[in-house]
């Protein structure tokens, strides 16, 4: 599963709106309404997110990035993140 593909499930397991993510990341409206939700929009479209922002985003959702063995059968709620255009 492609990392957007991930944070957005994410979202959608903890109800967080784009808004309360870029919020929780620390970006505020700052005079501009909509200002953290376009923003968190456009680093979900990112064709190559960070691992920085993933984190980022992640952390602030109460989920982390864990590395493990390939192959591994994964727990309900526990995604692998893929390469993919």
């Amino acid at each position: 599963m492609k990392a957007q593909e991930i944070i957005e499930k994410v979202m959608k397991t903890t109800g967080k709106s784009k808004a309360e993510l870029g919020r929780a990341v620390g970006i505020s409206d700052e005079g501009k309404p909509g200002r953290a939700t376009d923003l968190i929009a456009k680093r979900i479209k990112q064709k190559n997110i960070s691992v920085n922002v993933l984190l980022e985003m992640l952390n602030a959702m109460g989920y982390t990035l864990a590395v493990v063995p390939k192959g591994k059968n994964l727990k309900d709620g526990e995604y692998e993140v893929t390469a993919g255009e």
